[in-house]
C-alpha cells in the first residue's frame, strides 16, 4: 500500500541539530533526543559520538569526533558538512521538535503495517486493541511532558473543598461497603495499587471479594484475575456473600428449601452485575497484563482485582525472588496507572508474632514501595485470644471480629477498622455489634 513511498524524514533538520551541538557543545547536556529518533544511521552514530565524548568530559569538536568515527570504520566526509547547516542558528527545541515529530511519523507508518497484518491474522481483537494501546501509549510520550503550572492544581483542590464545605461530599472513587475505611479514603481510587494482606486463612480472599461484590451491586464494572480459584468457586463464594449460605454448601450439598430460594435469589441478583471472572490458567505476568489490559479495554472494567502475587511467574528465572516480586509490584502499580483503574492485589504475608507489620509483606519490601494502600486483616479470635481487642479507642469481643489495619495509605494516613467475619460463611460485613468504650467499658449507645 505505501510502496514508492519514502518515510516521514528530515536529513536537514538532522544536520543542522548535529551542528548546533558541534558549535555548542554545553547543549548535549540538555538534549531531549534519543538515538532511534535519528533517521540517517550516520546521524545516529554521530550523535552516540557526541553524548560518548560529553560523559567522558572530552572535547566535543570536528576533530574528536573524526577520530572517533575512524575508530569505529564509519565515514568521515559528513562531519565538515554538518558545521554549514547551523548558519540559520536555529533553535535547538524547534529542531529536537521536528526530530521527534518525524521519528513518531516513522512509527506510525511501521505500526500502522504491523497492526494490519495483525487484523488480517484473525486473532483476538482485543489483545489486538490492548497491545496497540499499550504501544501508543509509549509513543504519545515522546516530547511531552505533565509539568504544569500549581495554579491548575490549586483550582482542582479549592473545587474539591469547597463541594466539601457545602456539604457535597462524595466518595470521589469506587465504594467498597466498609464505610469506616470509605470515609477516611474516598473510596479506591482510579489510578491506585491496593495491597490487601495477611496470612493464610485470615480471608484475605473473602475480604477482596466482598469488595468487589459491594462494588458490582453499586453498578461498577468489577474484574477479577484468579490463579489460585475456579469460576465456580468464585461464583459460589460471591452468592455466598449475598445468600448467606456457605459456599461449599452450595457446590456440594443439598440445600434445605430456604437455602435453596436465598441462593437462587443471590445468583439472580448478581446476574445484573458486570463482573467478569478470569480463573487465569498461565501464570505468567505478561499473559495476565495482557489479559487485564483486553478485559478493561474491551467491558470497560473499573476495578481490577488479583488474587494473588505469590502466584504470579515471571519469564527472568535468573532474578532472586525479591526482585521477580518487586517487578510485578512495580508493573501491577504502571498498568493501574495508565489503564486508570484501581488495581487490588491480594498477597500473603510470612508468618510471624503478633499482629501483621510491613515488615512481613512475603517476598519483597518492593511491594510496599510499589503500593499507594496496604490493608492488613488479621482475625484475633484465629489464633485463639479471648481478651478483647482494643481499636481507635474501643475494646471489641474476638468472637467474629476482624481487625483490619490501614498500614500504609499514600494520600489517607494510617488507621484502624473493625469488621465482622462469619467463619462458616466466610464472609465480611461491617461491624454492627456492641462495642465497649476503652476508658469506661460502657456499650456505644451509636451502635
Amino acid at each position: 500500500m505505501n510502496q514508492g513511498k519514502i518515510l516521514p524524514q528530515s536529513i536537514e533538520v538532522e544536520k543542522a541539530y548535529l551542528g548546533l551541538l558541534i558549535i555548542n557543545p554545553e547543549k548535549i547536556n540538555d538534549s531531549q533526543v534519543s538515538n532511534d529518533e535519528f533517521y540517517n544511521p550516520n546521524h545516529k552514530a554521530i550523535f552516540q559520538i557526541i553524548k560518548e565524548l560529553s560523559r567522558k568530559n572530552s572535547a566535543i569538536d570536528p576533530f574528536s569526533i573524526e577520530a572517533e568515527m575512524k575508530r569505529k570504520s564509519l565515514p568521515t566526509e559528513i562531519i565538515s558538512e554538518l558545521i554549514t547547516f547551523t548558519s540559520t542558528l536555529a533553535e535547538s527545541e524547534s529542531l529536537e521538535k521536528i526530530i521527534k515529530e518525524k521519528y513518531l511519523l516513522r512509527e506510525i507508518v511501521k505500526h500502522g503495517n504491523e497492526l494490519m497484518n495483525h487484523g488480517f491474522s484473525e486473532n483476538d481483537p482485543f489483545e489486538i486493541i490492548a497491545n496497540t494501546q499499550l504501544l501508543f501509549a509509549r509513543l504519545s510520550g515522546v516530547g511531552k511532558t505533565t509539568t504544569h503550572h500549581i495554579s491548575e492544581s490549586l483550582e482542582k483542590l479549592y473545587a474539591l473543598v469547597n463541594r466539601n464545605y457545602d456539604g457535597n461530599f462524595k466518595l470521589t472513587g469506587i465504594p467498597t461497603g466498609f464505610m469506616d475505611f470509605d470515609r477516611r479514603s474516598g473510596g479506591l481510587q482510579k489510578s491506585d495499587l491496593i495491597v490487601i494482606a495477611g496470612e493464610t486463612s485470615q480471608g484475605k480472599t473473602s475480604f477482596a471479594l466482598k469488595i468487589a461484590s459491594h462494588a458490582s451491586l453499586m453498578n461498577k464494572k468489577v474484574g477479577i484475575f484468579s490463579y489460585e480459584m475456579s469460576d465456580i468457586q468464585l461464583s459460589a463464594r460471591l452468592v455466598s456473600s449475598i445468600s448467606k449460605v456457605a459456599g461449599s454448601s452450595i457446590q456440594y450439598h443439598k440445600l434445605s428449601t430456604d437455602d435453596f430460594q436465598s441462593v437462587q435469589e443471590g445468583i439472580g441478583e448478581l446476574m445484573n452485575t458486570n463482573i467478569f471472572i478470569d480463573d487465569v490458567p498461565i501464570t505468567d505476568y505478561d499473559y495476565l497484563e495482557k489479559s487485564i489490559r483486553a478485559t478493561v479495554i474491551k467491558q470497560g472494567i473499573d476495578l481490577v482485582i488479583i488474587d494473588y502475587l505469590q502466584l504470579i511467574s515471571v519469564h527472568n528465572v535468573r532474578d532472586s525472588k525479591a526482585d521477580r516480586v518487586a517487578m510485578i509490584a512495580n508493573g501491577l502499580k504502571g498498568l493501574a496507572k495508565s489503564l486508570n483503574v484501581p488495581v487490588i492485589l491480594v498477597s500473603q504475608l510470612s508468618r510471624g508474632i503478633g499482629e501483621p507489620n510491613l515488615g512481613r509483606l512475603k517476598g519483597s519490601g518492593d511491594i510496599e514501595n510499589a503500593a499507594d494502600v496496604v490493608l492488613f486483616v488479621y482475625r484475633p479470635e484465629y489464633y485463639g485470644e479471648v481478651k478483647d481487642v482494643e481499636i481507635n479507642g474501643q475494646y471489641y469481643s474476638p468472637v467474629e471480629l476482624a481487625k483490619i489495619t490501614n498500614a500504609k495509605g499514600r494520600n489517607i494516613g494510617v488507621f484502624e477498622f473493625p469488621a465482622k467475619f462469619t467463619a462458616n460463611l466466610t464472609l465480611f460485613e461491617e461491624y454492627e455489634q456492641p462495642k465497649r468504650d476503652l476508658e469506661n467499658g460502657n456499650a456505644d449507645p451509636s451502635f
